[in-house]
């Protein structure tokens, strides 16, 4: 898998590097200004380092502006996306370095095993739901039989002894039956 450009360092390396270069250029405008007005620095001396001291704090703002919207912005809509089931949802491909290829990486790594986690999660209750709608026919037959049997003795037809028989057979199948459910 090739890297996107600019993926080599880290995104603090990289604000690393632009502050050490912004340093270097003031210090080299200080310096420069200093040496073209030695004794008494005129406004415009005044005003170049005034506008050389501001550097940092612009470029702060800028750097701080592109990680906010280009960076933090978009994971947060991703982990809000997989976190209202959307599995598909990525990171964005920018080159902020290495640690934002990693934390791509990684986010794509956990939406796939929330998404096998939750298949999972389905096949499950899928299989419990039909493991209740067997366990309830199991028990409604049964249950109906004897219900019908005891109808029949109560209204006192049929054979009772034979029904007696049958009433028993049906509460030792619902013995198994529990049993088998226990187990």
């Amino acid at each position: 898998m090739s890297q996107p450009r600019g993926a080599r360092w880290t995104l603090a390396t990289k604000i690393a590097g632009l502050a050490l270069l912004i340093q270097l250029a003031l210090t080299t405008a200080i310096l420069l200004a200093v040496q073209l007005d030695l004794g008494h620095p005129g406004p415009w001396a005044l005003t170049v380092i005034a506008v050389l001291m501001s550097l940092p704090v612009l470029v702060t703002y800028f750097v701080t502006r592109f990680i906010v919207s280009r960076l933090t912005v978009p994971v947060i809509q991703a982990y809000r996306r997989v976190a209202a089931g959307d599995f598909d949802a990525t990171l964005p491909t920018i080159t902020a370095g290495r640690d934002f290829l990693e934390l791509r990486h990684g986010f794509s790594a956990m939406a796939e095993a929330l998404r096998r986690l939750l298949d999972e999660v389905r096949g499950a209750d899928a299989e419990r739901r039909r493991l209740f709608a067997d366990l309830a026919h199991e028990l409604a037959n049964p249950t109906c039989t004897l219900l019908g049997i005891t109808e029949a003795l109560r209204q006192h037809q049929g054979d009772p002894e034979h029904l007696v028989a049958l009433l028993e057979g049906e509460v030792l199948r619902l013995e198994h039956l529990v049993t088998d459910i226990r187990e």
